[in-house]
């Protein structure tokens, strides 16, 4: 943003940066949740796999994590203490959840959908990747 000079008010610009980087963290819950209509609506020509529903659910936890602290820290007021808040926290719960939900992706390849599998390992690797790249930062 840069301020107008006439008036003195900031004027309304976009940060392309900030943009991008916004969708690389909503891009996975977007596959996700594409996923889950999927199986929704492909329920009465084959149902769901018990273990493909369990697969799918770890890999949504990373998912939603993700975009729900990018939408907690954007939201929220500005800190009063001197130093920044702490995005580290959220990054470190991401990177664990995804490994996590890649192994039970990884354990449970033979009863999902390979459709599905490729989806949970898509996006499981850029969440384990987006969060080690932001955690680098330091």
């Amino acid at each position: 943003m840069h301020f107008d000079t006439a008036v003195g008010v900031r004027s309304p610009e976009i940060d392309w940066v900030s943009f991008f980087i916004r969708a690389l963290w909503n891009l996975p819950l977007l596959l996700v949740v594409c996923a889950w209509i999927t199986l929704y609506l492909r329920r009465r020509k084959s149902p769901p796999a018990f273990a493909a529903l369990i697969s799918l659910g770890c890999t949504t936890a990373p998912a939603v994590v993700a975009v729900g602290g990018l939408i907690y820290y954007t939201l929220r007021p500005a800190p009063l203490t001197p130093w920044p808040p702490s995005y580290y926290r959220v990054y470190a719960e991401v990177l664990f959840l995804s490994l996590g939900s890649g192994v039970v992706a990884c354990v449970l390849w033979r009863s999902t959908p390979k459709w599905l599998l490729g989806i949970e390992i898509f996006v499981s690797g850029c969440l384990l990747v987006l969060s080690l790249l932001a955690a680098s930062t330091v």
